[in-house]
């Protein structure tokens, strides 16, 4: 799908157990074992129950194989209800009776599953969060947290992926709709022109503007002065990215350091004017410090 963005042994972890868990969530009040675990008619099935309730209050979800729940886990719910761990082997409920277990879990913790509506407010909330993080692992990790405090059970995967997917796209668009108007053509050339090798550099000139000093010594000063003249002549690192939330900007600023210019230049290009603008920018604040730092040591 064109939306999967993790690995297949991502998907597998994601959609499981990890393997360590939030004991404390797996512990069982009072009403939790009158509610839900009185009503289960058989040993095993009031053990599964007890691990379903700790499932949906730590990830947000009751996965419908509880072979990955850990074995800490295991032993915390059966000591609470006098059972044996080794009961959860014969726990075997059919199809629909597990999906009646698993919605009578819901209903006891308050939980609903999200409708379009929820999806959508979902979706917003995500797209501020994406302003700032691009990561999709880490979004799905923010998401989930969100799910939690909302009481919405997480969704499958794939909508999941749809979500982030699309907060990224937006949150990458909208920095674009802002940039667009402070970037002219020649701007747009020079940004490409900095991700080629330069022989004279050894190095692309996006990698030598941001190479920091690593000493205050005067020739490394000169050399951050060299810099600072040629972002000048360039006109982005400055007002440029001003119409930009600061978060942003730090954000694709570190894009832009984590992958190289090679990594850059299969970039979509939009995305990598928006990173590479917001790098430069970084790149010049770096310049300013260091003779800053020169001029406070002499």
């Amino acid at each position: 799908m064109a939306d999967e963005l993790f690995s297949l042994s991502e998907r597998n972890s994601l959609d499981g157990f990890p393997d360590q868990v939030d004991l404390a969530g797996f512990w069982l009040k009072e009403h939790d074992r009158a509610d839900v675990v009185g009503w289960r008619r058989t040993d095993p099935d009031r053990l599964a129950a007890g691990l379903q309730i700790g499932s949906l209050r730590v990830l947000g979800f009751v996965p419908s194989d509880l072979t990955g729940v850990p074995a800490e886990a295991i032993q915390t719910v059966a000591s609470q209800l006098g059972l044996e761990p080794s009961l959860l082997d014969t726990y075997d409920p059919p199809e629909r009776t597990l999906r009646n277990h698993i919605a009578g879990v819901e209903r006891h913790l308050g939980f609903r599953r999200s409708d379009q509506g929820d999806l959508k407010a979902v979706g917003d909330w995500l797209v501020l969060r994406a302003l700032e993080h691009d990561r999709p692992i880490t979004l799905h990790g923010l998401l989930c947290d969100h799910l939690r405090a909302e009481q919405l059970v997480r969704p499958a995967l794939s909508t999941l992926e749809r979500l982030i997917a699309h907060a990224r796209q937006v949150a990458f668009d909208e920095t674009w709709i802002k940039l667009r108007p402070e970037l002219t053509a020649l701007q747009i050339r020079e940004i490409d022109s900095l991700l080629e090798f330069d022989e004279s550099l050894g190095a692309t000139p996006l990698v030598w503007l941001c190479q920091q000093a690593s000493a205050p010594a005067a020739e490394m000063v000169r050399e951050q002065v060299v810099k600072l003249e040629r972002l000048r002549q360039l006109g982005i690192a400055s007002a440029t990215v001003a119409t930009l939330p600061a978060n942003r900007v730090r954000h694709l600023a570190r894009l832009g350091q984590r992958h190289t210019p090679q990594a850059l230049r299969r970039f979509h290009p939009e995305h990598r004017y928006q990173i590479v603008a917001c790098t430069l920018d970084r790149c010049r604040d770096h310049d300013h410090s260091c003779g800053r730092t020169y001029r406070a040591s002499t």
